[in-house]
């Protein structure tokens, strides 16, 4: 009995001094204009590198610094991870991803802002909308595409590109849409968006 709490609290100490280090980094002071008599912000951006995770992050460190030196400039704004894997398997899809961060609830893969029930649910993007905010997406993708679908769509197969587009002509609920995929819009749809 003395021998495993003996090995348990050897591991914890070990485990301690691996995870305890002081990395010498300097404290960054951002100053982002921040004004101080608005309490709701006049702006939200949100990105979404789509696959990119931890890992990626740490090699951009390596390769600016190998000494571990330096920070990467979005470093400070760093403020959580988030665990989007679907209802219906470990290692998910944009769909479904995206509509975890969109929402809030996480569904099945290759859903669009549908719960696992096909039932629209309420996006980030239609809130801010209904606070009287502008709302828009930019894209290096397809607008049409599973992952920026995600914000501002409802369709049970992310495959059904046509459709969400259609469904973005209907709602018209973003300000301003930029990216690719116009070949999945109809001439119509084109013709509305325009005006």
């Amino acid at each position: 009995m003395l021998t495993k709490i003996t090995t348990l609290l050897s591991a914890s100490f070990a485990i301690t001094a691996a995870f305890s280090f002081d990395d010498s980094r300097p404290d960054v002071d951002y100053d982002y204009e921040i004004d101080e008599d608005h309490r709701l912000p006049r702006s939200v951006v949100m990105m979404i590198p789509d696959g990119t995770g931890p890992n990626i992050w740490a090699l951009a460190r390596n390769i600016l610094d190998p000494t571990h030196k330096k920070m990467l400039h979005i470093d400070p704004l760093f403020r959580g991870s988030v665990q989007t894997f679907s209802n219906t398997s470990l290692v998910t899809d944009s769909a479904s991803s995206a509509t975890a961060y969109s929402t809030g609830f996480k569904t099945y893969d290759s859903a669009i802002g549908v719960d696992m029930e096909k039932r629209p649910l309420g996006t980030i993007l239609e809130a801010a909308q209904a606070r009287g905010m502008v709302v828009g997406m930019i894209v290096t993708s397809r607008v049409t595409h599973a992952t920026p679908a995600s914000f501002a769509a409802h369709i049970h197969d992310r495959s059904l590109e046509n459709d969400i587009a259609d469904q973005y002509c209907a709602n018209a609920n973003l300000d301003f849409l930029l990216g690719g995929g116009k070949r999945h819009f109809s001439d119509a749809c084109l013709a509305k968006l325009k005006a």
